[in-house]
């Protein structure tokens, strides 16, 4: 069932089910017992998260995006996960968000074969530079390859796509 639109100029607090927070349609959350927390960005990338402690003892995390969408959208539909209108994944406010369909948060799997040969020809290229000369760093390989550089050292270092190796020099004279 969707609920209607809250409205936006006034700071509406509705209490989160099982918890001690209380969450804003502008994507602010408060503890009933301490007042407003700061949610807490962990590594996985810039969404805010917030924790608490269950009656049982036990520690839950959640994106505060998908508080909001929760109590002033509705329950989350299969497969879906916080979509941002504006690209930002730090504005939480309600009128900013929808559920959106799952993406694969992961870069590794758009490196294809040719790709990763690619990416540890240009690292190989690179380590043979000096270090002030040096163009073809990790950071920049992966930016060319629409990936982030601890992805190629990751590729480099043989921890993923071990499958991938390289049929060595390319012979012309056949």
């Amino acid at each position: 069932m969707k609920k209607p639109a809250p409205r936006v100029d006034t700071e509406e607090w509705l209490p989160y089910p099982d918890s001690p927070l209380e969450v804003s349609n502008r994507g602010n959350v408060r503890s009933r017992a301490y007042g407003l927390t700061k949610p807490r960005r962990l590594s996985p990338g810039p969404r805010p998260m917030v924790s608490w402690r269950t009656a049982m003892g036990k520690v839950m995390t959640r994106q505060v995006a998908r508080l909001v969408l929760e109590l002033f959208v509705g329950e989350k539909p299969p497969g879906g996960e916080p979509a941002y209108a504006d690209g930002d994944t730090t504005n939480c406010r309600v009128t900013n968000l929808s559920w959106g369909p799952r993406k694969h948060r992961g870069k590794t799997w758009k490196l294809k074969g040719p790709d990763v040969l690619a990416a540890r020809r240009l690292a190989a290229i690179g380590a043979q530079e000096s270090p002030k000369k040096r163009y073809w760093t990790q950071k920049r390989i992966g930016k060319a390859l629409g990936v982030s550089g601890p992805t190629i050292s990751h590729v480099v270092n043989r921890k993923t796509h071990r499958g991938v190796e390289d049929p060595g020099p390319i012979n012309y004279t056949s």
